[in-house]
């Protein structure tokens, strides 16, 4: 015979306060990472949109997307699959790669106008390596793509939150005047249980 527990009602009340503090304090903690990582704003290009499905779509272009050896300092000879490690300095308002390696130095720069941003290399064709970031495809607000579709000619630009081992994520995304923050939500799991993700599209 299976014996059943009695649990008392402050057990029952402690245990749904636990449970309800998971995800409350996932997406504290994945709102903290998406402003507490080095701010990079890139000017970019939006290739294509998906505003009717559930998840919220746009591909992405920057001018780091594309990146010569030649012109920059660091490594050469990359391959497809390898990752890049891409040093961009922010100097005056001004942002601009400067060097691409293949490995994180033993001694990064400590500048507070440069940031390291991981990438993986997709191809390489005479020394141009087309890289591809984590931020390529994104799940916006459908606000942002509305806006993008509205005014197709404004200006967009992304600002990234970078983590110090390169990790990059967009906390902010702009289009012309208006800015719009990125989205924390809550994803189901099973019943009674969730997990937080921050709103970067799945790849695809």
């Amino acid at each position: 015979m299976i014996k059943t527990r009695r649990i008392s009602a402050a057990r029952l009340a402690l245990l749904g306060l636990c449970l309800t503090a998971l995800p409350l304090g996932a997406v504290g903690a994945q709102s903290l990472r998406l402003v507490s990582g080095a701010p990079l704003t890139l000017p970019a290009r939006i290739t294509a949109t998906q505003n009717d499905s559930l998840i919220p779509l746009a591909k992405v272009v920057t001018e780091l997307s594309t990146l010569s050896t030649d012109d920059l300092s660091g490594d050469n000879f990359f391959k497809p699959g390898d990752t890049a490690y891409v040093f961009v300095s922010r100097s005056q308002n001004v942002v601009y790669p400067f060097a691409v390696l293949r490995r994180i130095p033993d001694a990064p720069s400590e500048a507070q106008d440069t940031v390291m941003i991981r990438a993986k290399v997709v191809s390489v064709t005479d020394n141009v390596l087309s890289l591809s970031y984590n931020f390529d495809t994104v799940s916006p607000p459908r606000a942002f793509i509305t806006e993008t579709d509205r005014a197709p000619l404004a200006p967009v630009k992304l600002t990234l939150a970078v983590s110090e081992d390169g990790r990059a994520s967009v906390s902010t995304f702009h289009v012309g005047n208006k800015r719009f923050n990125q989205r924390v939500i809550s994803k189901g799991v099973v019943p009674g249980r969730n997990m937080t993700m921050a709103s970067i599209a799945p790849p695809t």
